[in-house]
């Protein structure tokens, strides 16, 4: 369990630093930005063209935290959806348990709570992020045998146990906040396997055999059961342990790394210049020690100083 959400753990991290670098860029550019507007230090189309480079790092940023809204509100408008959807589902069915599923809870001492969704596919899953529930249609519970709806039950009690709903609902979010590092794609989808893969091992621990896991995976197989489940914890015949992990992709960590010194580009580039003593200012302003750099332009003047020497001597006495 530990293991779980220290992966969660390592990818905050990763948001957080990332967050306090773009408000440092978000504190550098902007200030120079929005005082083209408020000082009408230039007009509108020289903030345009030719870009000055504080411009470029706040229109990127910008964009860039747009996108990331963009795909945080994809993320939750989804998990909203799936939310009415289960509860629809839900409401067609009562809160009676078959005698068969009774006895697998009792043998197995599950606490969690269990419900019955009405639906021809086989479903089973977890869900929830505080308080997680394990939800299991009706045609699982009425076509699998004893022993194998046991190991379904078992696998979804280890999601329970550990609140993967939880992780990998954050895991998405840093996702789509970290979209430009699309190495974190791939990483995600291990740690996701790596879910899988230790529910797979509780149940066979706990039968002594993968004999039941795997005949009830092939009632998966032929069905689409899957569909709006793909950041939900739920039993499938797609993942399993004996899937190794995929390599991370080359081309995926390239671009991050890539997007990543472009950002310590932005973050350690200078935006402001030290003003020469005889520096003038192009716009009305008072150019300071410290202006834009497109605001200063050096005009050194050459004076000629008078040179004058003292011819006089006079002798020390001595």
């Amino acid at each position: 369990m530990k293991r779980d959400y220290k992966y969660t753990v390592a990818l905050l991290t990763v948001l957080l630093a990332t967050l306090f670098v773009f408000y440092l860029l978000f504190k550098k550019y902007s200030y120079e930005t929005l005082s083209h507007f408020v000082q009408s230090c230039q007009r509108l189309f020289s903030i345009i063209w030719p870009p000055n480079i504080h411009t470029i790092g706040f229109i990127l940023l910008g964009l860039i935290a747009t996108l990331s809204l963009i795909f945080v509100l994809k993320i939750i408008f989804s998990y909203a959806s799936f939310h009415l959807k289960l509860k629809k589902y839900q409401d067609l069915h009562t809160d009676f348990l078959p005698k068969k599923l009774k006895n697998i809870i009792a043998k197995n001492k599950i606490l969690s709570p269990i419900a019955l969704i009405e639906s021809d596919l086989p479903i089973a899953m977890c869900y929830g992020f505080l308080k997680p529930s394990i939800f299991l249609s009706t045609s699982l519970v009425n076509r699998l045998p004893k022993y194998q709806l046991e190991s379904v039950l078992l696998h979804e009690l280890y999601h329970v146990n550990h609140k993967h709903m939880l992780l990998i609902f954050t895991n998405e979010i840093i996702k789509s906040l970290l979209f430009f590092f699309p190495v974190l794609k791939d990483l995600i989808r291990r740690i996701t396997k790596s879910f899988e893969n230790g529910a797979d091992l509780f149940v066979i621990n706990s039968q002594k055999t993968d004999k039941y896991l795997n005949e009830a995976r092939k009632l998966f197989v032929s069905s689409d059961n899957n569909a709006g489940l793909v950041l939900i914890p739920s039993f499938s015949s797609g993942v399993n342990y004996k899937h190794n992990e995929s390599q991370l992709s080359n081309r995926y960590l390239l671009v991050s790394l890539s997007f990543g010194v472009l950002l310590l580009l932005l973050l350690f580039m200078p935006t402001r210049v030290l003003a020469d003593n005889h520096a003038v200012s192009e716009v009305i302003t008072t150019c300071s020690n410290y202006q834009c750099s497109t605001h200063c332009i050096s005009k050194l003047t050459h004076r000629i100083e008078p040179f004058s020497v003292n011819l006089n001597y006079t002798p020390v006495s001595e």
